[in-house]
């Protein structure tokens, strides 16, 4: 069979799961609580892009229901990249939650595609295409894909940095915007430097001209993060680190910004990595995976070191990477990568290879119909009940020429208010002040 041909039937089941999990991968935002709020918060802050008249674009700002721009969570805590590419996306196809789907959707794939591409040359990862209609199918895929958040950036701003590494000028910028876009990005960058040189793919002058750049890229990632009305906050970062680091493991620690997770630990973040895999991947999985991992590991790839660096990561970030399952993709992304070249090892041990395109397409099909849609998101009933009352007020009650809303007895996030009410404020932005008052209660 032709290469063209296969990658032919790639798509084919691609098209075919974007069809049978269209109910999934373009649901409305309904699911669980912080990814559907995410989501919402990810409209907010693109649309707010739109009435901005500063140049700090990289800097998050977001626009309130009542009228005013204000920083996210006191400072900025997010790189605005994402957001100010997806201000561009929903002014020319709208400020639809179907939109933010495929977005989401088509980043995730296209960074995973280019992953896969990047890594396809050795002749035990020729078959590692197949990792994206099984990632497609799985719980964690569906549940993730298509989340309307940075995160959705991953995996194509990690790509990047690989595809051009081998240009000094493209790579460069790489190291100095990715951040913008995404900040933990940053660590891949500093660490895939320091593979360049211990790989001996980059000379000391280069390298030291690279970790240049890259103190750069954290002055100024530092800068767009902690920066409020008044200058600094960097203690408010610091804490917003603390908070999502593995840190009150060790020591007692409180924050005003965000509630800390009573169970997470080192202990429950390394059960979730099993966890993962057995629920997305199955238990046969384990001896492939095992094989695969062995196997790059013993070839000292750069595919076992973005392993180890994503390994490193989540033990970090341990309290981000726990409580935000889409969060987990990358991890499982890389999973089925090495059970897939596992899985190709295994057959050409048994002198079986002719057959592996075979058995790759079983696996797909498998996983197609074996899918445990019981771990998938479910409805979470707020954001449903939420969603239809501010969906009943805009359908009758909004008033045309307001640009201010004062909003009482709602006890949900405001994150929803903005993304049904920031249309009409911004369309009337320029206009004098006028305010309408809304009690979501009398629906």
């Amino acid at each position: 069979m032709t290469l063209k041909k296969k990658n032919n039937i790639i798509i084919l089941f691609i098209v075919l799961e974007l069809f049978l999990f269209s109910d999934y991968l373009f649901r409305p935002y309904e699911t669980a609580g912080q990814e559907s709020l995410i989501s919402f918060f990810a409209h907010q802050a693109a649309m707010t892009n739109w009435v901005r008249n500063d140049f700090n674009i990289f800097v998050t700002k977001i626009l309130e229901c009542s009228g005013e721009i204000n920083y996210f969570n006191e400072v900025s805590n997010w790189p605005n990249g994402f957001f100010y590419i997806f201000s561009f996306i929903i002014k020319i196809f709208g400020n639809y939650e179907i939109v933010g789907r495929i977005f989401a959707l088509f980043l995730n794939l296209l960074g995973i595609f280019l992953f896969v591409n990047f890594f396809s040359g050795n002749k035990n990862s020729k078959n590692i295409i197949f990792s994206i209609p099984i990632i497609i199918a799985t719980p964690l895929g569906l549940s993730s894909l298509n989340v309307v958040y940075p995160d959705s950036m991953m995996i194509l701003l990690i790509s990047l940095l690989l595809i051009l590494s081998s240009n000094l000028f493209l790579y460069s910028v790489c190291i100095l915007v990715t951040p913008l876009f995404f900040h933990i990005v940053f660590i891949y960058n500093f660490l895939h430097v320091i593979f360049l040189k211990l790989n001996n793919k980059i000379n000391f002058n280069k390298f030291i001209f690279l970790n240049t750049l890259l103190i750069l890229s954290a002055s100024y990632l530092l800068y767009i993060l902690s920066v409020n009305e008044t200058g600094f906050e960097l203690r408010k970062l610091y804490e917003k680190f603390i908070v999502r680091s593995f840190l009150p493991n060790i020591f007692n620690f409180s924050s005003e910004q965000h509630n800390i997770g009573n169970n997470v630990s080192f202990f429950h973040r390394t059960y979730m990595f099993y966890s993962i895999i057995r629920d997305n991947l199955g238990y046969i999985s384990f001896p492939f995976i095992i094989f695969g991992v062995f196997e790059e590991f013993k070839r000292k790839s750069l595919l076992f070191f973005i392993f180890i660096i994503s390994i490193l990561i989540n033990y970090i970030f341990l309290q981000y990477f726990i409580v935000h399952y889409y969060s987990n993709l990358f991890f499982l992304f890389l999973i089925t990568i090495f059970c897939l070249i596992g899985l190709n090892k295994f057959l050409d041990f048994f002198e079986i290879k002719k057959y592996n395109f075979l058995v790759f397409s079983i696996l797909v099909i498998l996983n197609i119909f074996f899918l445990k849609e019981d771990l998938i998101y479910q409805k979470w009933n707020p954001v449903i009940e939420d969603s239809e009352k501010f969906k009943k007020f805009v359908q009758t009650n909004l008033e045309d020429d307001i640009n201010k809303f004062d909003i009482v007895n709602y006890n949900s996030d405001k994150r929803i208010c903005g993304f049904y009410l920031l249309p009409t404020i911004i369309e009337n932005y320029n206009k004098p002040q006028k305010k309408q008052n809304i009690d979501l209660n009398l629906f």
